[in-house]
């Protein structure tokens, strides 16, 4: 993580991050960390899509895919609403939205 030098950490594969412990240092380095669950739905999605009624439709995936863009930007106002971290916010907002 001290090495990098960027601005945003967009994980496109599970558990980029070691830790719990990292937040902090994320944090103080001014990185926007996008968490890899959230990022990375797509394919969940598209697999999902095959056991809804009628079986997979490109339009229904290419929807809800579209609406990652809108999910990353909740998660990153939320964040800085709650003053807790990106990841940690989009457990939050997830298991609200099962409630």
């Amino acid at each position: 993580l001290p090495r990098l030098k960027c601005e945003i950490i967009a994980g496109a594969a599970n558990n980029q991050l070691s830790d719990s412990s990292m937040y902090e240092m994320i944090t103080q380095r001014n990185i926007v960390y996008c968490p890899d669950f959230a990022i990375n739905a797509g394919g969940v999605i598209s697999v999902g899509a095959e056991y809804l009624e009628g079986g997979w439709k490109e339009s229904w995936v290419a929807n809800k895919v579209r609406g990652i863009y809108d999910t990353i930007h909740r998660v990153i106002s939320e964040s800085e609403k709650r003053k807790r971290f990106t990841e940690v916010v989009a457990l939050e907002l997830a298991k609200e939205r099962i409630r």
